[in-house]
């Protein structure tokens, strides 16, 4: 059966988020955070859609859409105002002004000017991708549809680690530091540095784990002042 022209319910993609936020197990400043993004940038451009008509297609255009412009203007020319309420868009009658002087000029701030597009970050985009997929993946579980086309979608990769450990002297301070506030614990870091892969350097920083840890620390405090020196130089 083709699930497009015979879905097994015909609600909309709106129906679907008022129930996944009713059943949505999470801290109320992640749900209000959830419910500005779809208020926002969901429901304008997805809302009348119903879960069975979406398609990996339509979700690459959507986020595509998302990335060029976070007002949804679709190409569209028109002048932003700063305010939905009745107002002046430009308060220069009677004052001298080029009106193009924003840094001086308060006026100039305050003017309505034609739209800029500006899109959505891709951290942004990924919350909303996410919100889209559990709602979608409830929508399987309760049998509104047969599988969920965000899988397949093209979402904003995670960015790419960038991890800057420090350098040698900042390690030799932070030694020193560590054994001026505790003996035992600057012994203990003393040896790490220079032991291990960066994995097993990483896990050291959380503190021994068993007895056989512990018993493998320098009781010399000598020798791990020692160890220190040698890692500041």
């Amino acid at each position: 059966m083709d699930e497009k022209r015979n879905p097994k319910t015909r609600a909309t993609v709106d129906q679907l988020m008022v129930k996944y936020f009713n059943v949505l197990d999470v801290d109320t400043l992640t749900k209000r955070n959830y419910r500005s993004k779809y208020d926002n940038h969901i429901m304008p451009l997805l809302g009348t859609t119903q879960p069975a008509r979406l398609d990996t297609e339509i979700l690459d255009s959507y986020y595509a859409d998302l990335r060029r412009c976070r007002d949804h203007c679709r190409g569209q020319k028109y002048i932003q105002h700063r305010t939905a309420v009745p107002h002046q868009c430009d308060e220069h009658e009677g004052h001298r002004c080029p009106r193009n002087n924003p840094e001086g000029c308060r006026r100039c701030r305050r003017m309505c000017k034609p739209h800029v597009c500006r899109g959505l970050g891709d951290s942004t985009v990924r919350q909303i991708h996410w919100i889209l997929s559990g709602a979608l993946d409830r929508a399987v579980v309760w049998k509104w549809i047969s599988v969920k086309p965000a899988d397949h979608a093209d979402k904003p990769g995670l960015p790419i680690p960038n991890p800057q450990p420090p350098a040698v002297d900042e390690v030799g301070r932070l030694i020193t530091a560590a054994w001026e506030e505790d003996e035992d614990w600057g012994s203990f870091l003393s040896t790490k540095p220079t032991k291990g892969t960066a994995a097993t350097r990483c896990a050291h920083c959380a503190g021994p784990t068993s007895n056989a840890e512990t018993a493998q620390r320098p009781s010399s405090a000598s020798n791990a002042r020692s160890l220190s020196t040698t890692t500041g130089n």
